[in-house]
């Protein structure tokens, strides 16, 4: 009877929409080593975290065929199959345990769920034959041919199939499916590309903060600009296994005397002697600018190669609560509190233009040999509405960058709601912040939110690590979440990234003679070479 059902519905699907059909496990993709496959087989020989995933988010109903054999279940294992995943934990799924199978709705986390249906499970060493059937809202699973669960939902209504191993072993074959895919589904943009030209060629953008009473010379720049050996490994002499970085956003928050250049809420707004002083301590020589160019010198030759680096430089705020800007001009002194909207924007711009042709001048005159600026980065991390001309002022600067054959870049912080439409501002690259570091409380749904927002809206994704991953383990458990969560969301493989530092972080890191300090620096090498493995699930 079974058979004949199966018939029936794959005659319809090629009758009546556009339909697919795969068989074995050749078209998976697999996200840890520690998953094996064949064309065959997919087999995880002993209790560990891992996940495969097939088709797209237009996929919508289907029947498939899977043979299961769970070899043993761990604490709290389960071994999920995901259907109609619009996202990672917006989906359905098949929870398997040796006591029951429950169909399930996951609603943006794991935590987050109601229990649809469920059958007894599925013990350890035993091997079944599993079919599901998804029909518009009703959903059935059979064992071995038998009907175990038959129930229904209307939430989602298309999605990819995962299978992903909490803690289990198991091995499946034999496995097929066929269904038809949504006309009426578009596609999301995806992550915002590594590499991609509209973002000046960026793929892992560190961020190296300039402020008063800091300094980078080439010594600070050497982690930073190539992966470093150990020194004890290298008998404390400075040896480079590969590139790091490929990218470097120079910024800063904080002028000489508490002058802030991005926020009133960080102290008194900058005005030109604080911008001009930024622009002085960025071209000084052998620091800043001129530190990194002599350490990519040292790395290329090292390495036998002939890279470039590519350089953002931050664009400061003409904060609305200045008053006396200064001079740019023979016009006379700016002000960025102008009741004429249109006047204070033209202020404001001509303060923007005025550094920006200070800063290309400069590095025109620096000349560096290793160094390639692609773009200007607007550090305010908001969109003032209370501005007038704000918009404006934005899609202006955008337009004389874009005159220059440069690039607008911003990142702006968790829940700021211009991210969705950060091109209609004139921001050709725009990376998301998770801010899940910097408190405690937030749960990891944050990093999961963040992944699906920055997927929905072409964006690249925020890596953030506090100065206290040095000190503390719950800090660096947080940190590695990022990374998790960069494996599990593919954002490490495939979106321009960005990398928030305390001071000098990551370089301390790899100069520690500690283990754990060093783990620091060698994950985030490995996660830079997409080479990271460890699934955020696990960290539940």
């Amino acid at each position: 009877m079974l058979k004949i059902k199966v018939i029936f519905l794959i005659l319809v699907l090629s009758i009546f929409s556009q339909a697919f059909e795969y068989q074995g496990f050749s078209n998976w993709t697999i996200f840890q080593s520690n998953l094996k496959q064949t064309s065959e087989k997919l087999v995880l020989s002993k209790n560990d975290y891992t996940y495969a995933q097939l088709g797209e988010k237009n996929w919508q109903d289907y029947e498939l065929k899977i043979k299961l054999k769970p070899l043993s279940y761990g604490k709290n294992g389960v071994l999920r199959l995901f259907f109609r995943q619009e996202y990672p934990w917006n989906s359905y799924s098949l929870d398997i345990t040796a006591k029951k199978i429950e169909l399930t709705r996951y609603d943006g986390i794991w935590d987050k769920n109601k229990v649809l249906a469920q059958s007894e499970g599925i013990k350890a060493g035993e091997e079944v034959e599993l079919t599901l059937m998804v029909k518009e809202e009703n959903f059935t699973v059979y064992l071995d041919q038998e009907l175990v669960i038959s129930t229904s939902s209307i939430k989602y209504k298309n999605g990819m199939i995962t299978l992903f191993a909490e803690n289990v072993a198991f091995q499946a074959s034999d496995f097929s499916i066929v269904g038809t895919i949504s006309s009426e589904i578009k596609s999301d943009p995806g992550y915002f590309p590594k590499g991609d030209t509209r973002g000046g060629g960026v793929e892992h953008m560190v961020l190296i903060y300039g402020n008063s009473g800091s300094k980078w010379t080439h010594l600070d720049a050497y982690p930073y600009v190539g992966y470093l050996t150990p020194l004890e490994e290298a008998n404390y002499q400075i040896i480079y296994e590969d590139y790091l970085f490929d990218s470097f956003l120079f910024l800063a928050l904080k002028a000489p005397d508490g002058y802030a250049f991005d926020s009133p809420s960080r102290g008194e707004p900058a005005t030109k002697t604080e911008w001009q002083w930024y622009i002085d301590s960025l071209f000084t020589e052998n620091e800043q600018l001129n530190a990194f160019d002599k350490a990519f010198e040292l790395v290329n030759q090292q390495l036998g190669a002939n890279r470039k680096a590519k350089i953002y430089i931050m664009i400061p705020c003409p904060m609305p609560e200045t008053k006396n800007f200064g001079a740019v001009d023979k016009e006379g002194n700016l002000s960025f509190n102008h009741s004429d909207p249109t006047k204070n924007k033209n202020h404001r711009f001509k303060a923007v233009t005025w550094y920006i042709d200070q800063v290309l001048e400069r590095f025109e005159k620096l000349q560096p040999k290793n160094l390639e600026l692609v773009g200007f980065y607007w550090l305010e991390e908001s969109i003032n509405k209370q501005v007038s001309g704000g918009k404006e002022l934005l899609l202006e600067i955008s337009d004389y960058l874009h005159q220059k054959d440069l690039k607008f870049s911003w990142i702006p912080y968790f829940s700021v709601a211009e991210h969705r439409d950060y091109q209609d501002y004139g921001f050709d690259l725009c990376i998301y912040q998770p801010n899940y570091m910097f408190n405690s409380e937030l749960p990891l749904s944050r990093l999961v939110t963040t992944a699906k927002e920055a997927y929905q809206y072409n964006l690249g994704v925020e890596i953030e690590a506090s100065d206290s991953i040095l000190g503390s383990m719950s800090s660096r458990e947080r940190f590695y979440d990022y990374l998790r969560a960069g494996r599990s969301f593919n954002f490490m493989t495939d979106a321009t990234l960005a990398y928030y530092q305390g001071k000098n972080v990551f370089g301390a890191a790899a100069l520690s003679s500690f283990p754990e300090i060093r783990d620091i620096y060698d994950n985030l090498y490995k996660f830079i070479k997409g080479e990271f493995e460890e699934p955020l699930e696990k960290r539940r």
